[in-house]
């Protein structure tokens, strides 16, 4: 009896990256300070904190030192809110061999912080162009509850130029993704030797196969409305004479 012929071998890799501002002499005096902070990562971001839409007025508001208001200083509310970096990622390869048959396959992860679709629209009602499903749930009436403020051509852009800078437009954008997948089949010698070639293998290679994630837009890696990675599958045989 024969020894089947198997091998299995995985690889992992892990990155954390980490950075930290420790000194910048005259910092509260310069054009920096609305940017870094000493003890702060670099990636971290100063901008208005969100709170939400006012059920009143139907406008985006924002932390400020005298309360939620829907117009924050540009000198006095600029807050670090959040770090729009990876904190960790890294993958999983794996390679089976059994007999003929060969599965190869990459699963990488990523933590991290981006910048969600909402950023990447106009202001609603301002302009001709299409518009993220979600605004149809807008604020429309007083005591509406609602993440999208109201409709408006021009009067309210301001308010909405405060969201663009804001921590509003910021989500997890961590993700779980099977990045390739090959499998081949190598033909016996014995059925290569009757049809007299000298190699003969038939595959499948994928990427971008499978994504989870939590991200609402098109693709957490890209974000925003940037294209995504391609999905392809790609089949053959390959024949040597």
């Amino acid at each position: 009896m024969t020894k089947k012929n198997f091998s299995w071998t995985t690889d992992f890799n892990l990155s954390i990256p980490r950075n930290k501002l420790v000194s910048f002499p005259g910092l509260e005096t310069s054009p920096y300070r609305a940017y870094y902070a000493v003890g702060q990562p670099l990636s971290m971001k100063y901008m208005f904190h969100y709170t939400g839409v006012n059920s009143q007025t139907g406008l985006y508001q924002f932390a400020s030192q005298q309360g939620n208001t829907s117009n924050p200083s540009l000198n006095d509310d600029l807050i670090p809110v959040k770090a729009l970096t990876q904190f960790y990622s890294g993958g999983i390869q794996n390679a089976v061999q059994y007999e003929g048959f060969e599965l190869d396959f990459l699963i990488e992860f990523v933590k991290q912080n981006g910048w969600s679709y909402l950023n990447s629209f106009v202001m609603p009602g301002s302009q001709l162009q299409n518009q993220p499903i979600e605004v149809q749930g807008r604020w429309q009436k007083p005591g509406d509850q609602s993440s999208i403020q109201q409709f408006s051509y021009t009067a309210q852009s301001g308010v909405y130029v405060n969201f663009l800078n804001s921590d509003g437009g910021i989500q997890d954008a961590s993700f779980l993704r099977l990045k390739t997948l090959a499998f081949s089949y190598t033909l016996p010698n014995h059925f290569l030797e009757k049809a007299k070639l000298k190699n003969a293998r038939i595959y499948l290679q994928c990427q971008n196969l499978v994504t989870i994630t939590k991200y609402k837009g098109l693709d957490p890696q890209s974000q925003g409305l940037s294209m995504p990675l391609p999905r392809t599958i790609t089949a053959g045989l390959q024949l040597s004479f």
